[in-house]
């Protein structure tokens, strides 16, 4: 099959054999899709393409054979990414992927006309007019944004706009309650579909990739930093779970009025309705009005008003025969260094935001200091200092109150300031309090020069009255490599009670230091201490002291040297005590430019007091490197042997094992490169088990838009299993 774009006219011809069919562009591509869906993994497609207009794509085809026929298996994942003008009015963004579900990853069309008609289609992300109508995840349908006469220049939004949405999916929720540290949180689902979560934190959204990552395989979410002990996450989320999904269908409307110097007004109603997918039946229903009016007074003072009422209809609502309603009030007066805010809102219990998202119901009112610094002045300590100070106070609606919400944390007074001495010196200092007694206090110093760097965090955290508390710090100093030494040396230590109970204990102590006594003789000594206490005070000590030594004994040798000296304590182990006591010897010879050998011997000796129990363990490796400088080849010939040894932890003995094998990598005028690779491992003992690894690899650069690569591995134990897979990426 051959496909040919007509820039001119804007048709598609489709050649199979005699049969030449011509299309309008706009339709094939909406249609690419399904076309992909059954045609692509087996046809080969050559696309002449407009510029600006890319397409990539990979196919890959792996077989996999054991000496089981049932076990062979053949498999093939066909990626295709096509992005890009299509023609002066139309873009695409589509993205194909057989491996998922959906078949399809990413689809999306955008046509502008002129700048009066905007139009979407596929994938869109729809940001309502207020803060409670926020959607920022993926849904499909269709945006039209219309501007009626000619667009004005300082307007930042169409004057109409009509949304029309899908989504299949079943929606889903968790809570957790953050306790100082960045998680990771297990969701109660796996399979999330991608783009769909949202993540909150005491009611605020957080951004994706920022602020936190996702893995939607596994349903784990982990921040990027610390949450503070007693705060609320709440995030939710779709999966496909085939006869539970529930088809959403939403329309609405927006519209905003012309802008002018003292502000502008916007106004949409939006209207959702849900039905089981599995019946025709209408679930519920939910329509939403909103508006946002904002008002600049003088060049000063600015004030925005935002509103919304939601109209609920049939039985998956709670008080479905009542409305709710959200408002929220902000208003901002700038001055030459400091910027007064004030903000209020309230939520009522029975308001529903049409995406499924989260809103507090509750009344806040704050009222908040930023100081920044007033460039146009001279340096003083105002041009240095950054932040924000005020007072919050947030109050729950009886109906919205749990049986523990007598105590209010939410009321506080806050701060956070950044103080930079000058450009190598800078504190932070983040802190809040509250009438109940629960409180945070954190300090910062980052303090850096050109030969070292210092980090140095104490956190304090109460909450519940001060029945939960959270105690951290950490210190971290590190030098560069400037002249003879450098030391670096790192400190955490933190504990986290729970109604004066402990529930975790850290403290780990990782210190490092090397000194250049001359131009061959270096020496360098390691200390690292770790001791975890978890909620059932399961104990956890280990020490360890390292000392080596690094000499270049000529021009072509280097010796080392290290002497260590562990001790490992566990209460939960089926050993709970173990010495072990040892040394490492290494050497890299380079005889010749192109030869290189490395050795390394590891020896421990351990005394397991508990079972009576003296062993050794030893460790021995071996490696021989080809290959002089700039050479386009590369030999690499390695093998080790380990001693018998016991797990300290459930105690089982493991085998001795030696692993030695082979390694060769050529290439040629940068284009093809070749790696071929033998690995036997032997494991003795009734249970040990024999493998032999070989694999070949090919990768061709045909040019800089086309690249191949071919594998072929081969592993022989039990069972022998040969794998080959290929893999071509063109990128027009």
């Amino acid at each position: 099959m051959y496909l040919k774009y007509n820039f001119q006219n804007n048709l598609i011809s489709v050649l199979s054999g005699r049969i030449t069919i011509k299309i309008p562009a706009l339709i094939l591509f909406i249609a690419l899709p399904v076309i992909s869906f059954f045609y692509l993994s087996g046809t080969c497609l050559a696309i002449e393409i407009s510029e600006g207009l890319n397409l990539d794509g990979q196919k890959i085809i792996s077989y996999k054979m054991t000496n089981t026929i049932d076990n062979n298996e053949l498999k093939q994942n066909l990626k295709i990414n096509l992005k890009g003008n299509i023609n002066d009015n139309l873009k695409t963004d589509l993205k194909i992927d057989d491996s998922l579900n959906s078949k399809v990853e990413k689809i999306k069309f955008e046509y502008n006309n002129n700048n009066n008609l905007n139009l979407e289609l596929g994938d869109i992300n729809f940001n309502g007019i207020n803060q409670f109508s926020r959607n920022d995840r993926k849904v499909m349908g269709l945006l039209a944004n219309i501007n009626s006469g000619e667009k004005k220049i300082d307007s930042k939004q169409p004057e109409v706009t009509l949304l029309c949405t899908f989504e299949s999916a079943k929606p889903c929720s968790d809570k957790f309650i953050g306790e100082g540290r960045p998680g990771p949180f297990k969701l109660s689902n796996e399979k999330i579909m991608v783009l769909s979560e949202r993540v909150y934190i005491d009611g605020v959204q957080k951004n994706r990739n920022i602020d936190y990552g996702i893995d939607c395989e596994n349903g784990i979410l982990t921040f990027n930093e610390d949450i503070q002990l007693g705060c609320e996450i709440y995030i939710t989320y779709n999966i496909d779970t085939g006869f539970d999904n529930v088809n959403r269908y939403s329309v609405g409307a927006f519209t905003q009025a012309a802008s002018s110097e003292k502000g502008n007004t916007k106004i949409g109603v939006i209207r959702s309705s849900e039905s089981s997918k599995n019946t025709n039946e209408t679930k519920s229903s939910l329509t939403e009005f909103n508006l946002n009016q904002s008002l600049k007074l003088n060049e000063k003072l600015i004030t925005n008003l935002e509103y919304a009422h939601s109209f609920k209809e049939g039985q998956s609502y709670d008080n479905s025969s009542q409305n709710g309603s959200a408002i929220a009030l902000n208003t901002k007066l700038t001055g030459r260094i400091v910027d007064t805010n004030l903000r209020l809102s309230s939520v009522d219990p029975q308001y529903s935001p049409y995406h499924y998202g989260y809103v507090k119901p509750e009344k806040t009112a704050e009222f908040s200091f930023d100081l920044h610094p007033d460039k146009s002045e001279e340096l003083n300590v105002f041009n240095k200092i950054n932040g924000s100070v005020g007072v919050l106070k947030k109050e729950q609606f009886e109906s919205s109150k749990t049986s523990t919400g007598d105590l209010n944390d939410e009321d506080k007074f806050f701060g956070k300031f950044l103080y930079n001495f000058d450009e190598n010196v800078a504190i932070t200092t983040n802190f809040n309090k509250t009438p109940t007694g629960s409180d945070l206090k954190d300090l910062k110093i980052l303090s850096k020069s050109s030969k070292l760097n210092i980090e140095n965090t104490v956190t304090s955290q109460r909450r519940n009255g001060g029945s939960d508390e959270l105690n951290s710090m950490s210190f971290k100093a590190y030098s560069f490599p400037i002249k003879k030494n450098v030391y670096f040396v790192e400190y955490n230590d933190s504990a986290l009670k729970t109604y004066s109970k402990l529930k975790e204990e850290n403290n780990d102590v990782n210190f490092k230091v090397k000194r250049k006594v001359n131009q061959d003789l270096s020496l360098n000594y390691s200390l690292m201490d770790s001791r975890r206490i978890d909620y059932t005070n399961s104990e956890q000590k280990i020490s360890e002291n390292r000392a080596g030594v690094d000499y270049n004994m000529s021009r072509n040798t280097l010796l080392t040297g290290q002497l260590a000296k562990r001790h490992e304590k566990r209460t939960f182990a089926y050993e709970p005590k173990a010495d072990l006591n040892g040394f490492l010897l290494g050497a890299r010879y380079s005889p010749l430019d192109f030869l290189k050998v490395l050795l390394k011997r590891e020896f421990w000796g351990t005394d397991m007091t508990a079972r009576n129990i003296n062993f050794n363990k030893i460790e021995d490796s071996l490696k021989v490197i080809l290959a002089s400088h700039n050479s386009p080849y590369s030999l690499e010939l390695k093998g080790g042997l380990k001693s018998p040894e016991y797990d300290i932890e459930s105690g089982a003995k493991r085998e001795k094992s030696a692993q030695y094998g082979a390694q060769f990598n050529v290439r040629a005028l940068n284009k093809i490169r070749f790696t071929s690779e033998i690995t036997k491992k032997d494991e003795s003992g009734v249970s040990g088990v024999d493998t032999l690894n070989t694999r070949e690899e090919i990768k061709y650069k045909v040019n800089d838009d086309i690249d191949f690569s071919m594998n072929y591995e081969k592993e022989h134990s039990i069972f022998k299993n040969i794998s080959t897979a290929f893999r071509l990426e063109a990128r027009l």
